[in-house]
């Protein structure tokens, strides 16, 4: 399983939402995350023990806060 970390340059500390995002999408397949797992991208919050799994290409998508 390959590993991806998403930095989130961000003046808040976790749990911060995505609705600021389009949507999701696998950096190595392309594939639109957020569709295939139905996620609500107002509603969705995520924190430092975040992760997806894209089945396409058994990708671990985790997330990290870089504070500015």
């Amino acid at each position: 399983m390959l590993n991806y970390t998403i930095e989130i340059p961000s003046v808040n500390s976790f749990p911060i939402k995505l609705n600021m995002c389009d949507s999701i999408d696998c950096p190595i397949c392309e594939i639109s995350l957020s569709d295939d797992y139905n996620i609500d991208l107002n509603a969705f919050e995520v924190d430092e023990n975040t992760t997806i799994h894209c089945k396409d290409c058994d990708l671990k998508l985790n997330f990290k806060l870089v504070q500015v």
